[in-house]
């Protein structure tokens, strides 16, 4: 609970977004309307054209792992896909899809990051 009054009604008692408790849950909705792919898998599946058992394949070809960071893929794992051809390119965890967004799908910034990040290891360990 915080002092500061919600962003759409003006009571004092908010969440983390600015929101009160009902103007949140009202806020939620709408995202989950907008967001039915992520909410539904049927209609993930739509979306990318994919069928429940070439879903299952991918996950199996995978080993059940995310190929980036190898940890086991969760429930709600992401259906990655290039968004420029919307072609899937495999099954990721939450935190693997937040970061390649998060770098724009750039494989050039993500490898000045990977380097970026070794230089700095690289010091620590002098």
């Amino acid at each position: 609970m915080r002092n500061t009054p919600c962003k759409v009604c003006g009571k004092t008692d908010r969440d983390k977004n600015g929101n009160c408790a009902p103007c949140g849950k009202i806020r939620g909705r709408e995202w989950a309307r907008a967001h039915k792919d992520v909410v539904n898998p049927k209609n993930r599946l739509k979306k990318y054209k994919l069928t429940q058992e070439q879903l299952d394949q991918m996950f199996l070809d995978q080993k059940g792992l995310c190929p980036i960071c190898q940890k086991p893929l969760l429930k709600k794992y992401h259906i990655d896909h290039d968004h420029a051809h919307n072609v899937v390119r495999g099954l990721l965890c939450f935190n693997c899809n937040a970061g390649l967004g998060q770098f724009k799908e750039n494989s050039d910034i993500l490898l000045r990051a990977s380097e970026y990040i070794k230089f700095y290891k690289a010091l620590l360990k002098k």
